[in-house]
């Protein structure tokens, strides 16, 4: 009982911890936001609950500019910390970074990029449905050798047979397969 109660008590605690930990991170952003000040590389990491590697890694690709300090530091004032925080939103999208690239580029000439983002949207969103479709007939495919497969007994290996599942599975179904490239 006294284990249970530890238990109950430490999963407060944890969840305490998460709660505040999340609003702290916001805390943190708007602090750093509002105030004008600059982040270094691993407190706007921290404040998107991401690594200093993606940080860097948009910075090397020049998503990001910072500030560079006479020690070689560098610091992200609140500007690119909005632009970080717009690469992260437009990534869950799934748009690639090269298109971010076109849209921040279109953006700093002063242009208008929502005509951009709506027609590369439309690319992903139509790239998504045919690679959820084709993911569709895997599973299909996969379901069928497993019901194929259930009343298969099991066999040992021969000269040239690795396993009789698949390769009598390639034969039922008349398809040549894809190749990976």
């Amino acid at each position: 009982m006294e284990n249970q109660a530890h238990s109950l008590v430490a999963l407060r605690s944890n969840i305490l911890d998460l709660c505040l930990g999340h609003r702290s991170k916001l805390h943190l952003i708007t602090k750093y936001i509002k105030s004008g000040e600059t982040m270094k590389v691993s407190e706007l990491a921290k404040a998107f609950s991401t690594t200093v590697d993606t940080v860097r890694y948009y910075t090397r690709l020049k998503m990001l500019n910072p500030i560079k300090s006479e020690n070689g530091y560098k610091y992200y004032p609140p500007s690119e910390t909005s632009r970080f925080k717009f690469i992260l939103r437009a990534r869950q999208l799934g748009f690639s970074v090269s298109d971010i690239q076109c849209i921040i580029d279109e953006a700093s000439h002063g242009k208008a990029a929502c005509p951009l983002v709506r027609s590369l949207i439309k690319e992903r969103l139509a790239e998504t449905e045919k690679q959820f479709q084709e993911m569709l007939t895997i599973r299909k495919k996969m379901r069928d050798a497993l019901f194929q497969w259930e009343s298969k007994e099991d066999k040992a290996p021969t000269s040239t047979m690795v396993c009789h599942l698949i390769d009598s599975f390639e034969h039922l179904t008349d398809e040549g397969g894809s190749h990976d490239k």
